[in-house]
């Protein structure tokens, strides 16, 4: 299909600059929030991807919430960079086990030891970032 970018190309494109820029300044929530969009939004074009080129690549989903669940069974950080992404866009983030909760995406994030630890998940968001990264930089074409 023409106009059509393969995930590896948008993976290149969106997703790698804006890690790389997270990984400069890793203290920086902003930075921080676009890599976690970065690697949201790359699931979705994803979906899109394949929902046109190769529908038996959707891993049995019929649908983007399908799919969605399918990845993050696969890479549980994914949901956290899901819910970062929902934070900065909504403004809030909205992710407790079992629930839903509301607070402002500001709250989002604190500083401990030198790294940002994301709240609602108890973890820090480098490593949870990094492996999300990692799972889309295998994915194969």
């Amino acid at each position: 299909m023409s106009g059509l970018l393969k995930p590896s190309e948008v993976f290149q494109r969106e997703v790698w600059p804006a890690y790389q820029d997270y990984a400069g300044n890793p203290l920086d929530e902003r930075l921080a929030k676009n890599a976690a969009r970065a690697v949201d939004h790359h699931l979705d074009w994803t979906f899109e991807y394949y929902s046109k080129v190769d529908s038996t690549r959707l891993l049995g989903a019929n649908d983007l919430n399908g799919f969605r669940e399918k990845v993050f069974a696969q890479c549980s950080e994914l949901r956290m960079m899901n819910d970062l992404a929902d934070a900065a866009h909504h403004r809030f983030l909205t992710r407790k086990p079992e629930s839903r909760i509301i607070t402002t995406s500001t709250d989002a994030f604190e500083s401990r030891e030198d790294t940002l630890w994301v709240l609602h998940f108890d973890r820090s968001f480098q490593p949870a970032l990094q492996a999300a990264v990692d799972f889309w930089r295998r994915w194969p074409d």
